[in-house]
């Protein structure tokens, strides 16, 4: 009984993300007509209010980009997103309430710590597997089970979850393989997170049945 709750409020907080997500998304949308708006101002109106016009302008750019990305994180809840987001709240900060240096140096600082962080993410791969639960297409499938307690079952003779990735693509007549792309199989989703020059390079696997599948 407690599992079958459980499942289903993983999938009801899910439906709820991909509302909210979609919600912000709409937002942006109608807001596009007050971006033309404030384009034709810059170009049109007295060239003596131009910069105003162009940071309020270029505010309403950064809240845009900003909303978007915002849906990208709660959708993928990646560590991508998740930087890229606080990236873009640093960058309208910086250029748009950022006055004196003082401000400046505070928001290079935070830049610098921003990409350290995601520097030492992409470098600790335990740490990458649980912040958001993606590994490596290289990884063996042994090593897989025995350091995450994820068991992959294949009939096929297949080591790496990069392999069983092409081995699932191939069984759903899937033949060209890109980034976003999602398969499943009786116990788990695979969402391939990134690629490098064409080829698998991290997966994120999530459970069927913890996630609400």
């Amino acid at each position: 009984m407690k599992e079958l709750i459980e499942k289903w409020l993983f999938k009801f907080i899910g439906y709820l993300e991909i509302v909210i997500a979609i919600v912000v998304l709409i937002g942006v949308i109608f807001d596009l007509p007050e971006l033309i708006g404030y384009l034709k101002s810059i170009l049109f109106e007295d060239r003596t209010t131009d910069y105003a016009l162009f940071m309020e302008f270029l505010e309403h750019v950064l809240l845009c980009i900003i909303g978007i990305e915002l849906s990208i994180m709660i959708i993928t809840r990646s560590y991508e997103s998740v930087v890229t987001l606080v990236l873009f709240v640093i960058s309208k900060k910086m250029v748009i309430k950022a006055h004196t240096m003082t401000e400046l140096l505070i928001g290079t600082i935070s830049f610098a710590i921003a990409f350290l962080i995601l520097t030492y993410i992409l470098n600790d791969h335990h740490l990458m597997a649980k912040f958001d639960k993606s590994y490596k297409a290289s990884i063996s499938l042994t090593k897989l089970k025995r350091d995450y307690g994820i068991s992959i079952n294949s009939d096929k003779i297949i080591h790496t979850l990069g392999s069983y990735i092409y081995y699932l693509a191939e069984i759903n007549g899937v033949k060209h393989i890109s980034k976003g792309m999602v398969f499943e199989d009786e116990n788990y989703v695979y969402t391939i997170v990134s690629m490098s020059d064409g080829v698998l390079s991290r997966i994120k696997i999530e459970d069927i049945y913890k996630n609400g599948y």
